[in-house]
């Protein structure tokens, strides 16, 4: 017995079967996969600095000892006022809980030579976001018998020990409960009376309360022992108002003698609700990489055993719901592709054998993808999921072909076509992968794994199953009506081949000739310059005849290139949801915004077809609620009647600007803002040199009067967007004539002013509360008082800041972007005028600017690469044509046969271009997508016809077209089941998400395309490969 029996290989794949039923609930699961997320974000505060600073003295260090990490893609950074951030991104299969030790190892190095005051960097691995801006995995209301300042932190312990023996819980987080504060209130007027210093206090606090470690003590036999003064815990807080502020030698004072000491809650910055309720909130958040379905289920399973006598949850946000239904959503798919292909199947071929070995080879091919992608470690998200419903159809269309081979002549010949034909596919869907969208290229890769399971799949499993079992005959479906088909399919080709010239002229219209394409005039003095420019550059041709032949000899090419929408959207797949942001004036409270977006929760509580609502206000001038639907819901026109109610809203609300996006065209109520025409991007490696060249720009740009809205900071929409302060300017030659400084009057401003940072942390009853402290008048001071009236320095000295000073409401300085070590700057402007007229002026101050840069600067226009990357599109189109040939050369050993191949191909790009110019889809990443894969997916026909063809002229001896058109109708059934599975495949998608844009363009693209397929590789490739009578020849074409 050979060592590879049938037997032996069915029982391999058993045990890959049992294998892939193993891994399955290992596999890792998530809603956009961590591999895109593989990014280091470093977080730092500096208090008091402008962005100039944080860059020079904390950003520039970070990111210079950072850059040598190994597997280090990319480095960028933003510095603002008082922060910073450095990302880090790196290859997609870096360990990025290695690379978070090796940072925090660097951390620690440089630390100790940042400036004074600089906080100890944050490290976050994963995403582009830190922690605490990921979408939280799972939240939870709590309700509590009472709130205690102590609440969130004993909160916080239960639950830790509680989940402590689940992995993958990155946080757990606790909002809701602000907790409370010692706020100590002086009188200014007393201290002076009393001779006491402000300053004096805070000294006293932070020394008489904190533990210290005086130094190291020795005993006689020379034992070593650090000495450490713990921190002193007070039992009320009579005790902190006997704390003697006064000076040593200096009459005593106690606190309470110049201030009123008390408990407060600690004034709340943002709010957080969920349906409009404000409870305790518990946020889960889970590490990137791991199978959220199954962590969350995990989660909610421990804490339905949760009691405490104070506390209670109630689950109230769970975001794996999403994923649960998308993966549902995709079995109905495979489960409606399957059904219909075993309908065609069974009128086919009339046998239930043929039915259950196509199955069986199926769950095979599935089983054997399953295990590579758990032992390769690929995650499965939205993308990979929607990947393998696609390749479903392809999967089963090579099942088909190996089993009707297997039929018909029980060998393995066609192996070779079948390995060119997925090959082909394979390095479309590489090709796939270099458009630029990184989360292309797990769809790619998941298909490419199915397709090489399938390979192995047809290659032993089928034919081994085959011999095991009784072997079935062939069945010759309606033999009659066969041979009444195959002579009218041989007279209508031979009535068209004939005519082959009208017919490939007829298709070349119909597809387009690209003469639209050609430019007005051709610029230059040769001879062949100045024809065209007589000829077709003429008055006469492009005023009156242009237009015509563009229309009728431009075909379907003309129609798609002049009415198509070319975009590149975010293919991020979403809960369908309403996204509302409301934005107040600089000045406002958290409480006002508040106020504002609760107006709206009141209306969202009374309907009930919504499933719940997440309010967030995260500051005075910005907030947010985010509404999601009932499953039932998200498909009806509810949630445009929503959007529309909303809209109508915040029309009537003015004061706020507000946006509302998610579903259909976003709304904004600040939409008087013109679009800016153009955007410059000016990189180099010094900062004060680039803002320099910036300036230079804007001096030459502000010369034109048709330009307008100069934005030297357009990473923000608009000019106004830019963050806004009061700036107060002195003037230091008045400040030294009234013997005082800068300094001074800072520290007096800075306790005067109503600060709610806190100066230290005492400890009552075991309990730490940070300690406020304000002047009694801190909440009444305003920018009047500020200018008008005098500012006591000490008991014998006042100023006027009016008499030295002003005070602006400006914009602040631009924030510092840096990437790959370079200063970005954008810098944008509206023209009036033709935007052709437009390019060309700013051509010329591009060309002078560049002219005048130093080495390492550059200029460019944004949106350039944008058609960089169509253009690169289209390369890869040329290079599956490329493939397509190279690959058929060396199966047919024939350079003319992959000729025809490659010439049919472009009647298969008809049914894309009709549907993306007639209809509102736009053609976006999934339009090229579809004219790759109908690139590959019409040669796979046409490879096995012409394999079959070659076959029959090696082992036969027949007229040449008669072996033409017997091969061809012999693929004829083949070809028709094969293309309806991979419709199969794209059908469900594009019934169903409709909202996707990538999804929806690639299914509805690839199922047009198909039909101009079984066209092309029906009529069209026989019409090329015929020869006429007289030149027939019983040798190879």
């Amino acid at each position: 017995m050979a060592f590879i029996s049938p037997i032996r290989v069915t029982l391999f794949f058993l045990i890959i079967m049992i294998a892939a039923i193993a891994v399955t609930p290992y596999l890792k699961i998530s809603k956009e996969g961590s591999s895109f997320n593989t990014a280091i974000n470093i977080s730092f505060s500096l208090a008091d600095s402008n962005p100039e600073t944080i860059e020079q003295r904390v950003t520039s260090v970070i990111e210079g000892a950072c850059a040598n990490l190994g597997q280090l893609k990319k480095i960028s950074s933003t510095s603002r006022y008082n922060s910073g951030t450095v990302q880090l991104l790196f290859d997609r299969s870096t360990d990025l809980e290695i690379k978070k030790v090796e940072v925090n190892s660097l951390i620690r190095q440089i630390y100790p030579h940042l400036p004074p005051g600089t906080s100890y960097p944050t490290v976050v691995a994963g995403g582009n976001h830190s922690t605490d801006e990921r979408r939280p995995l799972l939240i939870y209301n709590v309700l509590a018998t009472d709130i205690a300042p102590t609440t969130t932190r004993q909160l916080s312990d239960i639950l830790n020990k509680q989940l402590s023996g689940i992995k993958g819980i990155d946080k757990i987080n606790i909002s809701g409960s602000s907790g409370q504060q010692i706020s100590i209130v002086f009188n200014k007027a007393r201290c002076y009376a009393n001779e006491i210093d402000p300053a004096v206090i805070i000294f006293k606090l932070q020394t008489s309360f904190s533990g210290s470690f005086p130094g190291i003590s020795k005993n006689d036999d020379g034992t070593q022992y650090f000495l450490n003064i713990p921190d002193n815990n007070i039992e009320s807080l009579a005790t902190l108002e006997q704390l003697t502020v006064s000076l040593p030698g200096a009459p005593q004072v106690k606190l309470k003698d110049v201030a009123t000491v008390f408990f407060e809650e600690i004034p709340t910055s943002g709010y957080f609700r969920v349906n409009g309720k404000s409870f305790l909130t518990v946020s889960v958040i889970s590490k990137p990489g791991i199978n959220r379905i199954k962590l969350s289920d995990t989660i909610i399973e421990q804490l339905t055993t949760f009691k405490h006598p104070q506390y209670s949850l109630s689950l109230a946000y769970n975001d794996s719901e999403f994923l649960k239904k998308e993966l549902q959503k995709n079995v109905q798919r495979s489960a409606i592709a399957v059904s219909i292909l075993l309908v065609l199947l069974m009128l086919s071929y009339r046998t239930i054998s043929h039915i259950c070995n196509l199955l069986i080879g199926l769950l095979m091919s599935l089983a054997l993808t399953t295990v590579v992608v758990w032992t390769s470690g690929i995650e499965i998200h939205l993308y990979t999921i929607s990947g393998l419903a696609i390749s479903f159809g392809i999967i089963i269309d090579n099942a088909i072909v190996v089993l009707d081979n297997s039929y018909r002549q029980r060998n393995r010949k066609i192996f070779p076509a079948l390995l060119c034909s997925n090959l082909i596919i394979i390095c479309a869907m590489s090709l796939i992968a270099l458009m630029g969208y990184e989360a292309l290229t797990d769809f790619s890769l998941i298909i490419s794994i199915s397709l090489g399971a399938s390979l192995l799949t047809s290659l032993f499993f089928t034919p081994a199953l085959l011999r095991l079992f009784k072997h079935v005959e062939y069945k010759q479906p309606f033999p009659r009506k066969g041979v009444k088909l195959y002579l009218a399919y041989v007279r209508s080709v031979q009535f068209i081949a004939v005519r082959r010239k009208t017919f490939i002229s007829l298709l070349v219209l119909l597809f387009g000739c690209p003469l639209f394409l050609l430019p007005e005039r051709w610029e230059g003095h040769h001879w062949y310059q100045q024809l065209y420019n007589s000829t077709i550059g003429s008055d006469l041709y492009t005023y009156k005849i242009r237009h015509h032949t563009d229309k009728y000899l431009g075909g379907t090419l003309y129609q798609f290139h002049s009415k198509v929408n070319i975009e590149n959207p975010d293919i991020e797949p979403e809960q369908t949801s309403l996204h509302l942001s409301a934005k107040l004036p600089f000045g406002s409270t958290p409480e006002q915004m508040n106020a504002l977006l609760h107006e709206i929760e009141v209306y969202l509580s009374k309907i009930n077809s919504i499933n719940e609502y997440l309010t967030t206000v995260y500051s005075g001038q910005t907030g947010q609620i985010e509404i999601f639907f009932k499953n039932d819901y998200e498909t009806t026109s509810l949630p445009i009647r929503l959007k529309e109610i909303l809209t109508d809203y915040s029309r009537e609300r003015g004061g706020a600007e507000w946006t509302i996006t998610g579903i259909g065209q976003g709304y904004s109520n600040t939409s008087e803002r013109e679009q800016t025409d153009f955007t410059l991007v000016l990189k180099g490696y010094n900062y004060n040199a680039l803002k320099a060249q910036v300036s230079s720009l804007i001096k030459k740009l502000s010369g034109n009067m048709r330009i307008q809205h100069i934005n030297s900071n357009a990473f923000a929409d608009d000019p106004e967007d830019r963050e806004q302060g009061y700036v107060l300017n002195t003037d230091p030659r008045l400040l030294s004539l009234r013997r005082t400084s800068q300094q001074e009057m800072l520290n007096e401003l800075f306790f005067i002013s109503n600060t709610k940072n806190s100066i230290a942390a005492i400890n009552v009853k075991e309990d730490q509360y940070p300690v406020v402290l304000k002047e009694k008048d801190a909440e009444n001071f305003s920018i009047y008082d500020l200018l008008h009236k005098p500012l006591q320095l000490n008991s014998n000295k006042t100023i006027r800041l009016q008499d030295f000073s002003e005070i602006k409401f400006t914009p602040l300085e631009n924030n510092i972007y840096r990437e790959a070590r370079q200063y970005i700057q954008l810098v944008s402007f509206e023209y009036i005028g033709q935007y052709q007229d437009g390019q060309k002026f700013l051509d010329r101050q591009i060309k002078d600017l560049r002219n005048s840069m130093p080495l390492g600067y550059t200029i460019e226009i944004s949106g350039e690469e944008n058609s960089q990357d169509s253009d690169r599109y289209y390369m890869l189109l040329s290079l599956i044509v490329l493939t397509v040939f190279i690959l058929c050369s060396i199966l047919f050993e024939n350079l003319r046969q992959p000729l025809v191949i490659i010439c049919i191909t472009p009647v298969a790009f008809i049914g894309p271009f009709l549907l993306f110019a007639f209809t509102n889809k736009f053609f976006d990443y999934g339009g090229y997508a579809t004219l790759i894969i109908l690139g590959s997916q019409i040669a796979n026909p046409a490879i096995f016809i012409i394999n079959d063809l070659n076959s029959l002229l090696r082992t036969s001896h027949q007229d040449y077209n008669r072996l033409l058109f017997k091969a061809v109708f012999k693929r004829i059934r083949i070809i028709l089941l094969t293309t309806a599975a991979v419709c199969c495949g794209f059908v469900p998608i594009m019934l169903e998400d409709k909202q996707e844009s990538f999804w929806s363009a690639l299914s509805a693209g690839c199922v047009s395309g198909l039909f101009f397929v079984l066209v092309a590789v029906i009529i069209l490739l026989p019409v090329l490969l015929y020869k006429p009578a007289k030149i027939v020849k019983h040798t190879n074409i």
